[in-house]
């Protein structure tokens, strides 16, 4: 069954834990200064992904993401009652949702939820989740927004707007189709091993 199948069957039968957006937690251990490019390609190797491992890829996956969440601007009040107008009324008006999913705003929308999802995520793996299942749970949400290329697809389009500029951001979305590719194999490294019970702690 392909990625983008599977992984809504498996955020729908579990409960994502919340944590606080405005207080990132704690690392723990030593994992900061471990931190490489090459803990990603951790991900694509046949190595088992022990705690440990995991640790140091959500390391990395979390500085990569803070620079492409931070300079995405936030809904202002207008615009936000803005969509929620255009989505009541394209109910019944094809023409009014084709502009509605191409404006600016829908991918401000779909951009920020993305972005701020992943390092939500990842946020709360580095900063040790109270067990494995929900440290996988949160794994599942990663991989999620991985391979969901309308939020690849929304973050070019506010580059191509010009409404984000950093050049940190521009460089980070050359890495696009790595980041699907990851979002599969953390989907095959770790969340299925969870559920056939062969995930090393």
């Amino acid at each position: 069954m392909p990625t983008r199948m599977i992984l809504p069957l498996i955020l729908g039968m579990l409960v994502l834990p919340v944590f606080p957006q405005d207080e990132p937690p704690p690392t723990t251990g030593d994992v900061s200064e471990e931190r490489s490019q090459d803990s990603l390609l951790l991900l694509t190797s046949e190595e088992p992904l022990d705690g440990h491992l995991r640790q140091q890829i959500a390391v990395e996956l979390l500085e990569r993401m803070k620079i492409i969440d931070d300079p995405i601007p936030t809904l202002s009040p207008s615009e936000r009652r803005w969509l929620e107008i255009e989505r009541e009324a394209s109910k019944n008006n094809v023409d009014r949702l084709v502009n509605m999913l191409r404006s600016k705003e829908s991918s401000l929308e779909k951009a920020k939820h993305g972005s701020s999802q992943l390092v939500l995520g990842l946020r709360g793996i580095v900063g040790g989740a109270n067990d494995t299942k929900e440290e996988v749970l949160l794994w599942t949400m990663v991989s999620y927004h991985f391979v969901d290329q309308m939020f690849w697809e929304a973050l070019n389009d506010l580059v191509e707007r010009k409404l984000v500029v950093s050049q940190s951001f521009v460089d980070e979305l050359d890495w696009a189709d790595l980041y699907t590719s990851w979002g599969g194999d953390i989907l095959e490294k770790i969340v299925m091993p969870f559920l056939h019970g062969t995930l090393p702690e």
